[in-house]
């Protein structure tokens, strides 16, 4: 792991932490199309698990990539429930 890169683990892990549990919320009990939602969540998840990996490899540029997805897929983590609040679509 890059020294520069580890001071951005630890806001990564409490968007981590305030995101994933709100998704999953979103995705098993929110409101409108069961499906289309969990299309969407489990999807952001699938990104997420990738940008993880990026973030471990052993390269400087993947990680830095990585670390950018994953922090973007976080905060859309975070949005999507705001955004599709109420949709019946």
């Amino acid at each position: 792991m890059v020294h520069a890169a580890s001071g951005l683990l630890f806001p990564l892990l409490i968007l981590f932490a305030l995101s994933l549990p709100i998704i999953l919320f979103w995705v098993f009990k929110g409101d409108g199309n069961r499906g289309k939602r969990g299309l969407i969540g489990f999807a952001q998840i699938a990104v997420l698990t990738i940008a993880t990996l990026m973030c471990f490899s052993g390269a400087n540029m993947v990680q830095q990539v990585g670390f950018t997805i994953a922090f973007i897929i976080l905060v859309i983590m975070l949005l999507t429930p705001m955004v599709f609040k109420n949709r019946n679509y």
